[in-house]
């Protein structure tokens, strides 16, 4: 791998037998600032214990492109990358966002449009930067630790209510006092809110 080195650019060329990039590969490499993944890629790092980081570090990543064929991100691949400042996308081939994917990094709104299934436990602690998420109808499932120190004035848009998250109860952990604001159901209203948080270029 290329765990704390000085590389500012790594690209897999399509037609390659590249299918994953494993645990660490890029972990501190504060020089990267591009990365093109080929079609065919379907794994970062790995949901088991320690198996992630695949880019954590990296403080110089602004963006990544996700291929078609990417099927799963592991625990903190997106840890402490402090350039990813704007909207990031989540790719709608990987159902489950991970714990601590975005921990510490820039990210000032998150967006899964749809296909994103379940969300683990402190995903966006300490992003101090993150004002939106907006949440996919296909999702079933939220760990009740999801959001977590560091993130307030923080707005959730969602088109239906995770299947465990009867009468909001997902957020009781929050406290008071935060200046979040909430909404639980699919009503034409949050529906016209979620258009209107897609169109946004920068949050």
């Amino acid at each position: 791998d290329f765990q704390n080195t000085k590389i500012t650019s790594f690209v897999v060329q399509e037609g390659g037998n590249c299918k994953s990039i494993w645990r660490h590969a890029f972990q501190g490499c504060s020089s990267l600032t591009n990365v093109v993944l080929a079609e065919g890629i379907g794994t970062l790092g790995s949901l088991n214990a320690d198996q992630g980081h695949v880019f954590d570090g990296c403080t110089q990543l602004k963006q990544i492109n996700f291929p078609s064929t990417l099927t799963n991100i592991g625990y903190n691949t997106f840890q402490n990358c402090t350039a990813m400042n704007g909207e990031f996308i989540w790719p709608e081939t990987v159902p489950i966002l991970p714990a601590n994917c975005f921990n510490g990094s820039g990210i000032s709104a998150f967006i899964a449009k749809t296909g994103l299934k379940t969300i683990h436990q402190s995903v966006f602690v300490n992003c101090a930067n993150l004002k939106v998420v907006v949440l996919s109808d296909t999702l079933e499932s939220i760990s009740q630790a999801s959001y977590a120190q560091s993130v307030h004035n923080l707005t959730v848009y969602w088109r239906a209510c995770p299947k465990n998250a009867t009468n909001g109860g997902i957020f009781t952990d929050w406290g008071s006092g935060k200046n979040r604001t909430h909404y639980f159901s699919a009503t034409p209203e949050n529906i016209v809110a979620w258009q209107a948080v897609e169109a946004l270029d920068t949050l």
